[in-house]
């Protein structure tokens, strides 16, 4: 795993005392408006220690911390690492989550009998997987019938149906994958916010994100011995309506590894298991 590390101080309401020391910590790092920016990339080890060396003086003078995001608030210092997942990273992790790939449709419906609807101009004729917005993950009869010969535990498909004509339209036609199986409730659940960073009120109907500051993103979290009630399987849904108005997906490692050994483009990150 590669980790992006950034520390960026406002102008804007930062003590002159400490916006000084800081900038002579890192003369070359202020931007043209004033505020300090420092990016270390994975390998740029003395910009990361000098990353850290800024937050711990920013911790030790008490200057509030916020979010990145934006550029963070007046009067703070914003402090984040992005993960960058490694194909190792992957391949080693027992279980993993099904994110955002190869969007092609942004709206989002379906029919009177629950078919999620693709326009036909969409539906073209090579294409192996693909997201309709959020992230329902759909794809052709061809890659349905690769992937069912792994007789995957939990594993369903949902009839997609076509709306409109298109010249392009493939003749086969195209699959949702979901689950006949729901994962027990994150461990993480205390790292849990709705909307607006919302912390999270046990209402499960309501979208949820992992808070993990310094980190841009959270991981899942299961503990071992709640997964072990649901017995081994392939892939499952979360409970939580996790980054998206629905569930998210879950798939092992041996539907990960199948996908690589067909050429089968997953987007997917690490889901990590507790021991305790």
């Amino acid at each position: 795993m590669k980790l992006y590390k950034t520390v960026i101080i406002r102008r804007e309401g930062c003590p002159e005392h400490l916006y000084k020391t800081i900038l002579e910590m890192s003369p070359n790092s202020m931007l043209p408006y004033g505020d300090i920016e420092v990016v270390a990339k994975p390998e740029e080890n003395e910009k990361a220690e000098l990353v850290e060396r800024i937050v711990s003086y920013c911790q030790a003078n008490n200057l509030p911390w916020s979010s990145a995001l934006g550029g963070g608030r007046p009067g703070t210092y914003a402090y984040e690492i992005f993960r960058k997942y490694e194909l190792q990273d992957l391949t080693s992790a027992k279980l993993l989550n099904l994110s955002r790939g190869n969007l092609i449709q942004l709206k989002s419906e379906r029919d009177e009998q629950g078919r999620l609807l693709m326009d036909a101009s969409k539906a073209r004729a090579g294409r192996k997987i693909g997201r309709i917005e959020p992230n329902w993950i759909i794809i052709p009869e061809s890659v349905r019938k690769i992937i069912a010969a792994g007789n995957f535990k939990g594993l369903e498909y949902g009839e997609v149906a076509l709306r409109g004509t298109s010249a392009r339209a493939s003749t086969e036609p195209f699959w949702e994958l979901k689950s006949s199986l729901t994962l027990p409730k994150m461990a993480n659940t205390d790292r849990f916010v709705s909307v607006n960073s919302v912390p999270f009120d046990g209402d499960y109907t309501k979208m949820v994100w992992i808070n993990d500051p310094p980190y841009r993103s959270g991981e899942i979290h299961y503990r071992e011995r709640d997964l072990k009630a649901l017995g081994e399987f392939d892939v499952a849904r979360t409970l939580e309506k996790y980054e998206e108005p629905h569930p998210a997906l879950v798939v092992s490692q041996r539907f990960y590894q199948h996908c690589l050994k067909n050429k089968i483009p997953l987007a997917v990150e690490p889901v990590r298991i507790d021991t305790e």
